[in-house]
């Protein structure tokens, strides 16, 4: 078991980088705990850490950061936060128990899990309002109606309604918009082009609860578009099976007819999924022309994980990847450079004041820094760290009302809270307006890998790609 306490030095370090960097003038309104004072309210974190689909790394710093940001302002209800994380082992029936042991230690809130098969373990739980979780990664639409008996909720509730029954909570935008941004980017025709950039395609996915639903939205929206699909793979998500991984790749090179391969996978699959595919080049080097072959992948191939698993090497940082010159789409989460947001850039310095020598945010840090903004304000709202349809309600009020506050301005966020304004939290993710779903709308960008780093080619808005899914 992990957790996360804060220590006074470190409260101290991200005060100071609050009040230079963020331009937060706030100071703690309370006395951190003490032995005579042990009085903290409890947070568990239950994400992938280890195991084929730990991604889990860079949300539990994420939330940290958020914990350590709220207690040095004063923390919650006159109380500290403190998170109480531990590791699912990208196991759903492991998660299951994590969270039946949180639930035993009356920890009713938490951040999680990481994976869809997880969410849709503790789906009873959500639905007799025993817990509450806030996901940063679980993004399936197949999580947007936790009751199929009662059907999804109304698209346009009455704000008095909003929250009230339960749903499944989620900082990261849906797979639906991923889908859609997937097929728009490569079914358009390029500026001064006469053909789409994908007419025909592979659809390549991981053959579990993460690539098939996506893969299914992607294969329904270009039926919608009348293009073609002309040949559908599926890949053995046990990364150690390579005889299916080489015919898999075989297979998509082979068609001739397509212009593109699609990938839905995560990381690590997808990573050894194209050193086979790069194999099979080198061995057949005139099976056609590679270079005109465009790869196009989900947003597991935006991680570094993904290149790294696609050198013959991962430990060897100077190796080529084999996804070299392939594209990748994700939700604008962790916008670089000249592309972030004022609200972003506040919550990376932070971050890297939180942990040193630190150069990049993992895309998931920052939906699981809002994912814990959120809660905290929520519980100041409700005024209560206990009841799960109260803080529910307040979570869709403070994520979408009138005055827009973010990490850059904290302590106007918690003073606005505790005096019943109607606040808009605006995220370092990006907008976190609920939908009655529970999953959030966000841009999605297009990267291209070169040398080993993603280049941003494209922005595709979230009210475009809103439009396209009728989300």
């Amino acid at each position: 078991m992990i957790r996360a306490y804060v220590r006074p030095v470190l409260t101290a370090l991200l005060s100071v980088a609050l009040l230079s960097s963020c331009a937060d003038k706030g100071s703690p309104t309370t006395d951190p705990p003490t032995a005579d004072n042990p009085n903290t309210i409890k947070v568990g974190v239950v994400l992938s850490l280890s195991g084929p689909l730990a991604t889990g790394d860079d949300a539990k710093r994420g939330a940290e950061v958020a914990v350590a940001q709220i207690n040095a302002l004063g923390g919650v209800l006159g109380k500290q936060l403190e998170l109480e994380a531990v590791d699912d082992q990208s196991d759903e029936k492991i998660a299951r128990a994590k969270f039946d042991e949180l639930l035993a230690k009356d920890v009713v809130l938490a951040i999680g899990p990481s994976t869809n098969g997880a969410a849709l373990a503790i789906k009873d739980l959500l639905l007799s309002d025993k817990l509450l979780v806030i996901s940063p990664s679980a993004t399936s639409p197949v999580l947007d109606v936790l009751d199929s008996d009662a059907g999804a909720a109304p698209a346009n509730p009455r704000p008095d309604q909003e929250g009230l029954k339960p749903v499944f909570l989620r900082t990261a935008a849906t797979d639906i918009f991923l889908a859609t941004a997937i097929a728009q980017y490569a079914s358009e025709i390029p500026n001064g082009e006469t053909e789409r950039r994908c007419g025909n395609i592979v659809l390549v996915s991981q053959g579990d609860d993460y690539g098939r639903p996506i893969a299914a939205l992607v294969e329904d929206r270009y039926v919608k578009l009348g293009l073609g699909i002309a040949r559908k793979l599926e890949l053995d998500p046990n990364v150690a099976n390579a005889s299916k991984l080489d015919s898999a790749a075989a297979e998509a090179a082979s068609t001739l007819q397509a212009k593109c391969q699609i990938i839905v996978a995560q990381p690590q699959i997808a990573g050894a999924y194209m050193l086979a595919f790069k194999k099979y080049q080198l061995i057949n080097p005139t099976k056609r022309d590679y270079s005109a072959f465009l790869t196009i992948g989900s947003d597991g191939l935006r991680q570094d994980k993904f290149i790294e698993a696609g050198r013959t090497d991962p430990s060897d940082k100077s190796a080529p990847t084999a996804g070299e010159g392939g594209f990748t789409l994700a939700a604008d989460a962790a916008p670089e450079g000249k592309f972030s947001t004022q609200e972003f850039s506040a919550f990376a310095n932070l971050y890297k004041a939180h942990n040193p020598g630190t150069t990049s945010v993992g895309r998931y840090a920052s939906t699981a820094y809002d994912a814990v903004v959120l809660l905290a304000g929520a519980i100041e709202r409700a005024q209560s760290a206990t009841d799960v349809v109260a803080i529910r309600q307040a979570l869709y009020k403070i994520s979408k009302g009138r005055v827009i506050v973010g990490p850059n301005r904290m302590t106007e966020y918690f003073d606005l809270i505790r005096r019943g304004e109607d606040i808009n939290y605006e995220g370092a993710s990006g907008p976190c307006d609920f939908l009655p779903s529970g999953t959030v709308r966000s841009d999605f960008a297009v990267w291209q890998i070169v040398n080993s780093s993603f280049e941003r080619r494209a922005t595709i808005p979230a009210d475009v790609l809103s439009e396209q899914s009728s989300l």
